[in-house]
C-alpha cells in the first residue's frame, strides 16, 4: 500500500508540472503613412473590424495633385518634342523653303550672266576691273546662298538628327518615370488595410498633423495573439518546441489549441508580477506559442496545459 501511495503521489506531481499559467501578448500591425501631412479623414475608430484592402484614412492631397498635373504637361511637352523631331518640318516650311530656293536660283542665273558681261567687257577695254570683281563676287554670293537653301532643304526633309531624337526620348522616358512617382506619391496619402482584423488603438485624429513613418493605427488579427508564460528550470526539459499546448480561460467550455515557436535559452528570476501556481520557483524561462486562432485580448489571464505527459 505504501508503494501504491508512492507511485500515485509521484504520477499526481508528474502530470500537475504540465500545467502552467500565463497571458496573452500582441504582435500589432503599425500603420503609418511614407509621408508628412494632416489627417483629412479617418474612417475606422479603436475596436472596428477591418478588412483587406479597406480604406482607414488618408491624409490631405493638395500638394501631390497639383505634382502630378504639372508633370503630366510635362510629359505631353516632352512628347510633343520627340514627335516634331521624328516628323522633320512641317510642309509648309518645306514649300516655303522651296520658294526661296527658286528664288536664289534665279538670282544666281542672273548673277552668273552679269559676270559673263562684265568679264567680256573688261577684256576690251569698255569696263573696269572693279566693275568686273563685283559681278565675280555677286556671282559668288548668289552660289553659296543657293547651297545654303538647298541644304536647309535637305535637313527639314530629313527631320532631327538621331541624337537629338535620342535625347528626346530620354526625356520622354523621364518625363514618364516622374509621372509615375508622382502617383504614386498621391496614393501613398491613402491607406488601406494589409489584413483582416480588428483597430485596436489610433493614435491620431482628424485634423493633427501626421509626421512621416509615424503610426496612425494599430491593427491585430487573431493570428498575431500569442502565449506567454515563465517555466521553472525543472521542468524545462518537458518542453519542445513545435508541441502543441491547450490554452484555458475563465467562462470557456473549450479550451483552444496553440504550438510551441520559443522557448528562451537564458534563465531569469521570477517577475515580482507573474501568473505562476508555484511562486517558490525562482529560476524561469519565457515560453511563447503561438495561437491557431483566437479571439482573446492582449492581457488576459490564462492557464496553459500541455497535451503531452513528461518526457521520462
Amino acid at each position: 500500500m505504501l508503494a501504491l501511495s508512492l507511485t500515485t503521489s509521484l504520477v499526481a506531481s508528474a502530470q500537475s508540472a504540465l500545467n502552467y499559467t500565463g497571458y496573452i501578448e500582441a504582435e500589432y500591425t503599425y500603420l503609418a503613412p511614407s509621408t508628412s501631412g494632416r489627417l483629412q479623414a479617418l474612417s475606422v475608430q479603436a475596436g472596428d473590424p477591418v478588412v483587406a484592402q479597406q480604406t482607414l484614412f488618408s491624409l490631405d492631397q493638395e500638394a501631390q495633385q497639383i505634382a502630378v498635373k504639372q508633370v503630366q504637361a510635362q510629359l505631353k511637352q516632352a512628347q510633343a518634342n520627340l514627335e516634331d523631331l521624328q516628323t522633320g518640318a512641317r510642309p509648309d516650311e518645306i514649300k516655303s523653303l522651296q520658294a526661296q530656293l527658286n528664288q536664289a536660283k534665279a538670282t544666281l542665273n542672273l548673277s552668273a550672266t552679269e559676270k559673263t558681261r562684265w568679264s567680256k567687257l573688261a577684256e576690251r577695254g569698255n569696263a573696269s576691273q572693279s566693275q568686273k570683281e563685283q559681278a565675280v563676287l555677286a556671282w559668288q554670293i548668289a552660289q553659296a546662298n543657293v547651297n545654303n537653301l538647298q541644304a536647309s532643304l535637305h535637313l527639314a526633309q530629313l527631320g532631327a538628327r538621331e541624337q537629338q531624337i535620342t535625347r528626346a526620348k530620354a526625356a520622354v522616358d523621364a518625363a514618364q518615370a516622374n509621372l509615375q512617382l508622382a502617383q504614386w506619391q498621391l496614393t501613398q496619402r491613402t491607406l488601406q488595410s494589409p489584413l483582416n482584423g480588428r483597430v485596436e488603438q489610433v493614435f491620431h485624429r482628424l485634423g493633427e498633423y501626421v509626421s512621416a513613418n509615424t503610426p496612425v493605427l494599430a491593427l491585430i488579427t487573431p493570428q498575431q495573439l500569442k502565449v506567454k508564460f515563465y517555466v521553472p528550470e525543472q521542468q524545462l526539459s518537458h518542453l519542445r518546441v513545435g508541441e502543441p499546448i491547450q490554452v484555458h480561460w475563465d467562462g470557456a467550455d473549450s479550451p483552444l489549441i496553440g504550438k510551441i515557436r520559443f522557448i528562451s535559452a537564458i534563465a531569469e528570476f521570477t517577475p515580482p508580477i507573474i501568473f505562476s501556481q508555484n511562486s517558490r520557483q525562482k529560476l524561469v524561462y519565457l515560453v511563447e506559442a503561438q495561437l491557431i486562432n483566437s479571439e482573446l485580448r492582449p492581457g488576459q489571464a490564462v492557464d496553459i496545459t500541455l497535451t503531452k505527459k513528461p518526457r521520462p
